[in-house]
């Protein structure tokens, strides 16, 4: 805000204008023994060159960059408390021997206290996942075994037609034996399998 001062001293000998500075004004009045008058007036300045520069919000960025320190340092914090408490206090394993009747658990052979607690706790070891991966081929075989045999049926009751399945009407048993024997008398009688005449 800019403020413009003006005063006037009573006196012949001097007259002041309102372009003299302040400063200058009340040390001449000071030396004629006159108190000035003075009286500020606020001029408001409506335009010029402070204009507010308009620019996108940065609220977004700064809410999501803030969210992610916190979230970060909430789980490393601990994660490196947890480190610096195990090489300090618990520290890596030593070599050593192995008793006569003794077997080592396969987490026993990792060296760090936070590889040997994951090899316990999370992972399977690698007898664990042989013997998993011996189970699933013993079952995928079986399952090729019942596969095999499911289509071995189907195929024998397409061909005989006299066994009940999925797609069996009931009908009397008795038609189809007397069809079956019709057939075998037709085929000896004119493939000449058979009879001579």
């Amino acid at each position: 805000m800019r403020r413009t001062q003006s005063f006037s001293c009573s006196s012949s000998a001097s007259a002041f204008s309102a372009s003299t500075t302040l400063p200058t004004r009340l040390s001449s009045c000071s030396e004629h023994g006159i108190i000035p008058n003075i009286y500020f007036n606020s001029n408001r300045q409506m335009g010029g060159h402070n204009r507010i520069q308009i620019i996108p919000s940065r609220f977004e960025w700064d809410r999501w960059k803030d969210n992610m320190h916190f979230y970060l340092f909430l789980g490393f914090a601990p994660m490196g408390l947890l480190i610096l408490y195990c090489n300090l206090f618990i520290g890596q394993a030593t070599l050593a021997d192995i008793p006569e009747d003794y077997e080592p658990m396969p987490w026993e052979y990792y060296k760090g206290p936070i590889e040997r607690w994951f090899s316990k706790n999370v992972y399977d070891y690698e007898e664990k996942r042989y013997e998993i991966t011996l189970h699933n081929l013993w079952e995928e075989g079986e399952k090729r075994k019942v596969r095999q045999l499911q289509k071995k049926v189907k195929q024998l009751m397409n061909d005989r037609q006299d066994y009940k399945a999925w797609y069996y009407v009931p009908i009397d048993k008795s038609r189809i034996d007397k069809a079956a024997a019709a057939q075998k008398e037709w085929a000896e009688d004119y493939t000449g399998g058979g009879r001579s005449s």
